[in-house]
């Protein structure tokens, strides 16, 4: 199991408890942010890529849940809280 996951299930298992605990704790009043690496060895079965779909069909029905990309975060953050010079954050 060079890529820690012999099946697609265990992947899915896997980003699927990870999320349970991570929303459960956002839950509670602390938000949280889960990032999942797409390395074409992780994912690159059609196998696999159907597990991932199914893990983002799962968390888009949770309330709260901002599925987005790295580049949507930054941007997002840029313009909540844009650069003034000279000031610390």
């Amino acid at each position: 199991m060079p890529t820690g996951f012999g099946s697609p299930t265990d992947f899915y298992d896997h980003v699927k408890g990870a999320f349970d605990v991570l929303y459960e704790e956002g839950s509670e009043g602390s938000p949280k942010m889960m990032t999942i690496g797409l390395h074409c060895r992780c994912i690159g079965k059609p196998a696999r890529f159907a597990a991932l779909k199914k893990f983002v069909e799962y968390i888009e029905q949770k309330e709260g849940v901002w599925v987005t990309t790295r580049t949507a975060i930054a941007e997002h953050f840029r313009s909540t809280f844009p650069y003034k010079k000279g000031q610390l954050a």
